[in-house]
């Protein structure tokens, strides 16, 4: 399972490094993922794969609201959004 793990850290650093946009979201419905908890344990894991922390917190804030369009009205801590 460690091998596994260290395995995915790889290819998300990698991902990162030649573009690929990650939008941070758990899923739900699964065992022991609970809303707001799981995604704080995905941002840590995307800093052990290499991310900064801010850019771990834009996977989860300013990159999905770019991604759905939205990104003039959501995303980050403003007045207005």
């Amino acid at each position: 399972r460690q091998l596994l793990l260290q395995r995915f850290y790889q290819l998300v650093a990698l991902m990162q490094r030649e573009g690929v946009t990650i939008l941070a979201g758990t899923d739900l419905g699964l065992r022991d993922i609970y809303p707001g908890f799981s995604v704080h344990d995905e941002l840590q894991l995307l800093v052990k794969a290499g991310f900064t922390p801010a850019e771990a917190l834009r996977s989860a804030t300013m990159a999905p609201a770019a991604w759905m369009g939205v990104r003039e009205v959501s995303g980050e801590i403003r007045k207005g959004a």
